[in-house]
């Protein structure tokens, strides 16, 4: 029984290949080499002919995706005025499932997309990411198990609808914004801009100015004496005898969100500390910011409460909006329980050949 469990466990990992097609800027070309009038521009792709690593097992390579346009792509080439084309990320690996094979190549995709946009100055994103069991032998018409990953960057992490939002059905006509100050009147633009924003990230930023704003308009202050690197507090100036309190900000704003807004403690503590993303201290990763949907909500929460105070709003009439309880619920999905027949477009995207077997 022992040799047999040694045996099994001996048995060659499947090899899965995970494609990301991302989107890839072309560049506007002259026909020829000098300018004359009427000459015609080409776009011409700016993917390498040869761009591939391998990086602890995982090989991976860059090439043009053979396949049709996909609908999210095709959506996002009508809106941008800058020509692109769809590109292949190709990673192969050894992996007895797709979740494991996901989660080893995770962290190095989003490194290679960053890269890219940083390189290429454009946003790099995933339209689809799919798992595709390519053991060898492989040929056109086999069948094999594939997987489709519901995923998205964490960056672009799409804003959720609000929950429980009441509005006017009929808007009135009103000019008193027009004696509000111009801190106020900033506060309710970048609330609007928040509303327009198409990633939940952008949306809890524009909000959370809007809040600073309010809160620097408010009589909400906190102030506290100066304490040195050694821990030791320093109520006044041993020179000159005047005090050394001043303003913190961090509590300021939880105060002003418990006081002002009537958020909860617990969570004005945790929408300051997220608010330090803005400072470097999140990696803007799934694991990161698995609680930012639900925090945005309550940064519009707050900004909405607040913006009537200071606009002299009625409280209790429209717009009306609650962050109801329990998480918004995010992450990535993967069904394994499709299979489907392999075509010239799988070949094109690349096998494992003798390099990577002899790994």
């Amino acid at each position: 029984m022992k040799t047999g469990k040694k045996q099994q466990d001996q048995q060659p990992k499947p090899i899965l290949r995970i494609v990301a097609v991302i989107n890839f800027p072309m560049e506007f070309i002259l026909s020829k080499t000098s300018f004359t009038p009427g000459q015609v521009t080409k776009a011409t792709s700016r993917i390498p002919s040869e761009a591939s690593l391998e990086v602890d097992g995982i090989f991976v390579r860059l090439r043009p995706w053979p396949g049709p346009a996909l609908p999210a792509f095709s959506s996002r080439r009508k809106e941008g005025l800058s020509p692109e084309e769809q590109a292949a990320l190709v990673f192969l690996l050894a992996a007895d499932n797709p979740e494991l094979a996901y989660k080893k190549i995770m962290h190095l995709l989003e490194e290679l997309l960053d890269s890219l946009s940083f390189q290429l100055q454009t946003a790099i994103q995933v339209f689809r990411l799919e798992v595709l069991d390519v053991t060898p032998p492989v040929e056109v018409g086999m069948e094999r198990y594939f997987a489709l990953i519901d995923y998205s960057s964490a960056k672009f992490l799409l804003s959720s609808r609000p929950r429980k939002l009441r509005t006017s059905f009929y808007p009135h006509l009103d000019k008193s914004l027009g004696s509000a100050s111009t801190r106020r009147r900033a506060a309710l633009r970048w609330y609007i801009k928040g509303l327009e924003a198409h990633y939940a990230v952008d949306k809890f930023i524009f909000f959370w100015i809007a809040l600073e704003i309010l809160r620097s308009e408010s009589s909400v202050s906190v102030s506290s004496p100066y304490i040195a690197r050694c821990g030791h507090e320093i109520r006044s100036c041993p020179t000159c005898g005047q005090k050394t309190e001043r303003e913190e900000l961090g509590k300021s704003m939880k105060k002003f969100l418990t006081d002002e807004a009537g958020i909860e403690k617990s969570t004005a503590k945790k929408l300051w500390e997220f608010r330090q993303m803005l400072h470097g201290s999140k990696d803007l990763t799934h694991k990161d910011i698995s609680e930012l949907p639900q925090l945005a909500e309550y940064t519009r929460e707050a900004a909405v409460v607040t913006l009537k105070k200071a606009l002299d709003w009625p409280p209790t009439e429209p717009p009306l909006f609650r962050t109801p309880m329990g998480p918004i619920i995010t992450g990535v999905g993967i069904n394994w329980n499709h299979r489907r027949v392999l075509d010239a477009n799988d070949v094109a995207l690349g096998l494992p050949d003798e390099n990577f077997l002899s790994k």
